[in-house]
C-alpha cells in the first residue's frame, strides 16, 4: 500500500516534468540551472542524514554508498550548461528551488533523518520515468551527460529504495511518505517556475 502512495506522489510530478520541452534550449538550460542549485546539496544532505541515522544500520550504510555515487554530479550540470553556451551566473536560484531542498534539512534534523528517502525516491522516480523522453528531447544538444547518467543508474536505485522502505518501521514509512508527497509538490512548483522563466526570456529577446 505504501508503495502505491509513493508512486502516486511521483506520478504527479512526472506529469509536470513531461510538459517541459527540453528540445527548447531555453527550457532545458533553465532546468539544468535549477537542478545544479539543488543537486549541489545532495552530498551535504546525505552526509547529515547518514550521521543522524546510525541506529538504522541498513539506511546508514545506504547513505555511505550513495554519497560516493553523487560526488561531482553538480559539476556535470555546469559542464552540460557550458555545452549550450550558458553559464550558471545567468540564472537566478528560484524560490521554489530553495524551498525544494531547504525543507530537507528540516526533515532530516527535526523530524526524522530517514525521511530523506522520500526526497531521494522522488528524484530517482523522475529520472526513471522521464529520463528516456528527456534524452530524446535533448538529442540535438551535446550537453546531456547528467540526464543520461541518471536515466541509466536510477533504475536500480529506485528498486533498492522501494525495497528498503518496505523494511522500515511504520513510523519511518509514514515520514518517508509525507516527505515524498511534499517534495513532489515542491518539484512541481519548480517546474512551473522554470517554464515561466524560460518563456519570459524568449518574449524579452523577441520584443
Amino acid at each position: 500500500m505504501r508503495k502505491k502512495q509513493l508512486e502516486a506522489a511521483i506520478d504527479l510530478a512526472v506529469i509536470e516534468v513531461k510538459r517541459l520541452d527540453f528540445s527548447n534550449a531555453d527550457v532545458y538550460a533553465s532546468w539544468m540551472a535549477q537542478a545544479y542549485y539543488f543537486v549541489r546539496h545532495s552530498t551535504p544532505m546525505l552526509a547529515l542524514s547518514c550521521g543522524l541515522s546510525i541506529e538504522n544500520r541498513a539506511y546508514h550504510l545506504r547513505c555511505i554508498s550513495h554519497l560516493a555515487e553523487e560526488k561531482g554530479h553538480d559539476r556535470m550540470l555546469l559542464a552540460d550548461l557550458k555545452q549550450l553556451d550558458r553559464k550558471i551566473e545567468d540564472y537566478p536560484e528560484f524560490s521554489s528551488t530553495k524551498a525544494f531542498y531547504q525543507t530537507q534539512y528540516y526533515w532530516i534534523e527535526h523530524v526524522n533523518p530517514v525521511s530523506f528517502l522520500g526526497y531521494i525516491l522522488v528524484l530517482e522516480g523522475l529520472a526513471v520515468r522521464c529520463g528516456e523522453q528527456k534524452i530524446k528531447e535533448t538529442s540535438d544538444f551535446a550537453g546531456n551527460s547528467f540526464l543520461k547518467l541518471h536515466a541509466e543508474e536510477d533504475v536500480s536505485h529506485l528498486d533498492r529504495a522501494f525495497q528498503q522502505i518496505e523494511q522500515l518501521s511504520e513510523k519511518d514509512q509514514r515520514d518517508v511518505l509525507a516527505n515524498a508527497i511534499q517534495a513532489a509538490d515542491l518539484y512541481r512548483s519548480m517546474t512551473l517556475e522554470i517554464q515561466e522563466y524560460a518563456l519570459k526570456g524568449v518574449r524579452l529577446r523577441s520584443a
